[in-house]
């Protein structure tokens, strides 16, 4: 019995993010900058601005597995992309445990 293959990448994992933003304004796809985001963070960029750099520097390899439908997102593009989500916090529950939870004051843009 053969069993279904399971896509356990990140572009699959985060493709199922919904992306709240208006649909006339999405140049990146929301899974593509998620994915770029965690790379580039994994390779030690500690900020939007080295999180494009790292992008741009690593466009041709990105290609082979995102879409990138207008090129490689800019710094102020994820800048404003977690500006608009809101404000996030980290909680360390109890157990010890880490959490993270979205302000109440959350706006949706």
């Amino acid at each position: 019995m053969s069993e279904t293959p399971i896509d356990r990448s990140l572009v699959a994992h985060f493709s199922i993010l919904e992306d709240p933003r208006c649909p006339t304004k999405r140049r990146h796809l929301l899974s593509d900058m998620v994915v770029i985001a965690v790379a580039g963070m994994l390779c030690g960029a500690d900020s939007w601005t080295e999180i494009a750099w790292f992008s741009e520097a690593k466009q041709e390899w990105l290609e082979q597995f995102l879409a990138l439908p207008n090129g490689i997102p800019s710094h102020d593009t994820y800048w404003a992309r977690v500006r608009a989500a809101g404000p996030v916090t980290t909680n360390r529950s109890s157990s010890g445990s880490n959490s993270v939870s979205r302000s109440a004051t959350t706006r949706t843009s």
